[in-house]
């Protein structure tokens, strides 16, 4: 693996390892071991999306009525923040949590397999 991928799985791996940026949303970050499928981000993605795009629907109703213009759906917010929140997370967060998933399983194996061999 080259040097630079390394380091930036590591930078996004620390950040996704931050209690405090996932919120009450930490019960759904899996192991650091396991790894973490589209379905699990999409699920991530969506009550993110949800929350935050409620946020700003109340913020934009507010400027609207203020500014005369009309209301935008109350879904299109939620659904923008979640399909752009699913997307930066397949194209950047979900690569580097798996490689380091995967390398941490095959460390795991082989202490296992030398474990066995010197106990014999």
């Amino acid at each position: 693996m080259a040097a630079q991928t390394s380091e930036r799985d590591e930078i996004l791996n620390t950040l996704c390892d931050a209690d405090p940026l996932w919120g009450p949303l930490l019960f759904l970050r899996p192991p650091q071991e396991k790894p973490f499928g589209s379905l699990r981000l999409l699920a991530v993605c969506s009550l993110f999306g949800f929350f935050y795009g409620m946020c700003a629907n109340a913020l934009l109703a507010l400027t609207h009525r203020l500014g005369g213009h009309a209301v935008h759906p109350v879904y299109a917010a939620p659904l923008f923040l979640a399909l752009t929140a699913f997307v930066c997370g397949q194209l950047a967060f979900l690569g580097a949590w798996n490689r380091r998933a995967e390398r941490l399983n095959r460390q795991l194996i082989w202490v296992k397999a030398n474990q066995r061999t010197s106990q014999d």
